[in-house]
């Protein structure tokens, strides 16, 4: 069974919590949904279920239904793409969103700056 909107907002807030402690800078900000986004953090959400570090309730569910490999993060990723706009999904990620770019803009010149 496909992972719940329900299950993923679970998801979405712990990893909110998490990046309000270290954000990173607003002018990276990106959807959670942005392919490349999606295609990285869905192979680190199985990974934390398969090796218990995930506080989700439903995490061995998750691990059982989500393989550890790319099949498993492909199939995970179409399965978010398919609740991406659940009202609770979509006020969730907007959250998760701001929590994880909040941080101070870098300046993208000192980013391409060489080293003194």
């Amino acid at each position: 069974m496909p992972i719940a909107p329900e299950q993923f907002v679970v998801t979405l807030q712990n990893m909110t919590a998490s990046w309000l402690s270290s954000p990173l800078p607003s002018n990276y900000e990106k959807s959670f949904f942005d392919p490349e986004e999606l295609a990285v953090v869905c192979s680190e959400m199985i990974d934390r279920w398969h090796s218990g570090q995930s506080s989700h309730p439903d995490a061995a569910t998750l691990a059982a239904t989500y393989t550890n490999d790319e099949a498993g993060a492909a199939a995970l990723q179409n399965d978010l793409l398919a609740i991406q706009f659940h009202p609770d999904v979509m006020a969730n990620e907007e959250a998760w969103r701001k929590a994880k770019f909040s941080g101070p803009p870098e300046d993208p010149a000192a980013a391409e700056a060489p080293p003194a």
